[in-house]
């Protein structure tokens, strides 16, 4: 262990807890999530879950419209599933807000802790708080974040503070969101919580209703999720614009299908207008005889889940860095496979990731993906990656397990074995991997226990990384957290 940091910070201010009553349920917490997909793979409620934040509301009215022959007909541990998150949506209108501090003594942030679903761009020790109010039309919510070891050196962020508004079957929603997209657990090769939540105007589809239409209602209920803003001033290319969307089919009970794409364009001393956004939007950025230069990521995401009950699931999740013929080009992405328990109160993963271009042929390309000639930190911000956690250039397998039991524990065990950026080399400028400057072998497990306490919760977990880096010898670096969370 390099150094011992034992820190414990306890702040009474304003903050987000696990599920504060928002309109929008933000990609906090594997155990809700894991309910809500065990519900969903059963056939109870429509739509998919892999883009989050998803609406409060249209959950709560898909769940209220199972009618009791069908919730009688369904597994125990579908039953008891339905029945807690049923029970966690509360919509009732009204203030909430909540406190929350973690205490982390040894190397609590990467390369030797990676984000995963649930853990957003691990720092070390925090608290935060959060106050909001909603009803069934408009929720806001203010939250104060302050970290031990901010890799920005921002040590005080207003991260998931926003407002939102209900219009229609749509949510509006402006500030700090954080924003998952794709099946997976251990990341997401486009959009995932590695880094801060960029400020972005948000539009979420609420209730993934099917096209009326008998030309269109063949692919089922869909989501949809947009969203536009501004990534941070210190950068190669200050104050670019970032924005992206990703739509989601579900045709059949077993078979989700994604589309997703971001870009990076504009920014200091780039032009922004009509035409050059038409050029971007239909893929025309890389064109010589255009005016216009845009960072641009699109790809897809597929999940088939089979078994009785619908128990099993395999999805991959594969993301283009270039375009060919209007398409993307040069794949980068994921592999994973998950399993549920005959009573539903366990899951386990096992996800392969290459964030190395065309890492399925013999000729792969380093120091590519999330790369980009003109705006040269790439899809970075703050100084980590938008994208998969590991940053370009890795090859890594993941393995993980969620144990849910009474009273509301919770054990979760998982393990990462890794080579970082691979090529030992950064691609010159301001771009290049931000979690490994060298070659590293990494191998990283962290066991997390969880347990309700009255208005909210405790835990504490222990884990350690094994990081062989080269010119540098290999080190061992144990952790302890330690945290409690309440919410009202």
């Amino acid at each position: 262990m390099s150094r011992t940091r034992i820190a414990l910070l306890v702040l009474i201010l304003c903050c987000w807890s696990t599920m504060a009553k928002a309109l929008l349920v933000d990609p906090v917490d594997p155990g809700f999530r894991h309910e809500l997909q065990l519900v969903a793979d059963a056939g109870l409620i429509p739509g998919a879950l892999s883009t989050w934040p998803v609406s409060r509301l249209a959950l709560h009215d898909a769940l209220r419209d199972i009618d009791d022959a069908t919730l009688d007909e369904a597994a125990p541990g579908v039953r008891e599933a339905a029945r807690r998150v049923m029970e966690r949506l509360d919509v009732r209108p009204g203030g909430f807000g909540g406190v929350s501090a973690q205490a982390v003594a040894g190397e609590g942030r990467p390369p030797a802790r990676l984000a995963w679903y649930g853990l957003q761009d691990p720092s070390g020790s925090e608290a935060s708080a959060e106050v909001g109010w909603r009803n069934d039309r408009v929720s806001v919510r203010g939250r104060v974040r302050a970290v031990e070891h901010a890799v920005d050196d921002d040590d005080l962020r207003y991260d998931g503070s926003r407002a939102a508004v209900r219009a229609g079957n749509w949510i509006l929603a402006a500030g700090a969101q954080p924003v998952w997209w794709g099946p997976g657990w251990s990341g997401s090769p486009i959009k995932g919580t590695a880094s801060r939540p960029v400020p972005a105007v948000h539009a979420v589809r609420s209730s993934p209703k099917a096209f009326e239409h008998p030309w269109l209602d063949w692919i089922g209920p869909w989501t949809l999720h947009a969203f536009y803003g501004q990534l941070e001033s210190d950068r190669h290319i200050s104050n670019a614009d970032y924005g992206g969307m990703r739509v989601v089919f579900r045709p059949y009970p077993w078979l989700e299908f994604g589309l997703s794409r971001t870009f990076i364009w504009a920014g200091e001393k780039n032009a922004r207008n009509q035409r050059n956004f038409r050029d971007l939007w239909f893929g025309r950025s890389n064109d010589r005889d255009r005016d216009v230069s845009a960072d641009q990521l699109a790809g897809w995401d597929l999940r088939l889940s089979f078994g009785e009950g619908q128990r099993n699931a395999l999805y991959g999740h594969f993301i283009g860095e270039d375009e060919a013929g209007m398409l993307p080009a040069n794949y980068f992405g994921m592999l994973g496979l998950e399993r549920v328990s005959d009573g539903g109160n366990a899951r386990w993963f096992a996800e392969f990731a290459d964030t190395s271009t065309r890492f399925y042929e013999s000729r792969r390309t380093f120091n590519q993906a999330y790369e980009h000639s003109q705006f040269r930190t790439g899809n970075r911000h703050r100084g980590r990656p938008l994208g998969f956690p590991t940053d370009n250039d890795t090859r890594s397998v993941s393995l993980g397990m969620m144990r849910f039991g009474n009273e509301g524990r919770q054990d979760h065990v998982v393990a990462r074995l890794a080579q970082l950026n691979r090529n030992d080399a950064n691609r010159s400028g301001d771009g290049g991997n931000r979690i490994s400057e060298r070659a590293t072998d990494l191998v990283d497990i962290e066991y997390l226990h969880r347990r309700e306490a009255g208005p909210g919760y405790w835990e504490l977990g222990v884990g350690g990384a094994w990081l062989d880096e080269a010119g540098s010898g290999s080190q061992f670096e144990p952790r302890v957290m330690a945290g409690w969370q309440g919410e009202w």
